[in-house]
């Protein structure tokens, strides 16, 4: 994901993009079944349009947060594609989820 996210700086609307993983946003993933992607099909489904690329919110997620994304992999949950981020923030690891397609909640 790393080349993807510094190739490209599309500006989108992140308010809708932010899905909570838990109570206020943080915290860990629900146990539901999920499969992740390697990092070639994650950069197969942006080129297809399938998902918004990772780097197109990166700089947003990480000005909202005042954090940095140390770690990042997209996966399917109930059906829809997300991207799992880590995020470092005042020195502590966090949880979030963005739905990869950009559509809200």
């Amino acid at each position: 994901m790393a080349g993807v996210m510094a190739s490209l700086s599309a500006t989108v609307f992140l308010a809708g993009a932010l899905v909570a993983a838990g109570p206020g946003g943080f915290g860990p993933a629900p146990a539901s079944a999920q499969a992740c992607m390697s990092q070639g099909q994650a950069q197969a489904a942006a080129q297809a349009g399938q998902v918004l690329p990772l780097g197109a919110l990166v700089g947003q997620i990480q000005q909202a947060l005042g954090g940095k994304i140390v770690d990042s992999r997209l996966c399917q949950r109930s059906g829809r594609l997300v991207y799992e981020l880590s995020v470092l923030v005042a020195g502590q690891v966090r949880k979030l989820t963005v739905d990869a397609a950009g559509g809200g909640y």
